[in-house]
């Protein structure tokens, strides 16, 4: 498919407010992909994948995240009354779910980027984490490092390094 400069961003950002919108904002999302897989002169159907981190409780201890990142992939069929409309992505527009993917990540997973861990982990304030991982554990030379994943590893070595003492070993 060939689009006209500019009309696959437009397309992107289109589909990142509409599923912000549907979503409440409620998740905070650290990537957005969108790819349009259909066109016809009124319509286009894309994939917006979205890998976030779930608000709520976390399942890793005292750190304020969970050991996977969600991810939800969804196919959507946005409808335009007139290839006008469509070509100039007016915003009136219908839309229908065709289908939604929910799966999980390991943050040690190759397919989570070495830049989506540290914009995870630049959302959490290097004292806190300190802190929680000393009461959690009593003391941060009893951190038990197998709990975590080695991605996050060194960036919790740091904090307690640099906010709890030196305590803190190499796993």
């Amino acid at each position: 498919m060939t689009f006209r400069p500019g009309y696959e961003t437009a397309v992107h950002n289109l589909v990142v407010k509409l599923v912000g919108e549907l979503t409440l904002y409620q998740d905070t999302a650290l990537s957005r992909t969108v790819e349009i897989v259909e066109q016809t002169e009124t319509s286009l159907v894309v994939i917006c994948e979205s890998k976030m981190l779930l608000d709520g409780s976390d399942d890793l201890p005292a750190i304020g995240l969970k050991s996977e990142v969600y991810v939800e992939t969804w196919t959507i069929r946005l409808t335009w009354p007139s290839r006008d409309e469509c070509e100039a992505l007016s915003q009136d527009f219908e839309w229908e779910m065709v289908q939604q993917k929910d799966s999980g990540l390991t943050w040690d997973d190759p397919a989570i980027s070495d830049d989506l861990v540290q914009e995870a982990i630049e959302r959490l304030w290097e004292p806190d984490v300190a802190d929680n991982l000393i009461e959690w554990f009593g003391d941060s030379s009893k951190v038990q490092w197998d709990l975590y994943p080695a991605r996050l590893r060194p960036f919790l070595q740091s904090c307690l390094e640099k906010h709890g003492g030196t305590g803190a070993t190499n796993a």
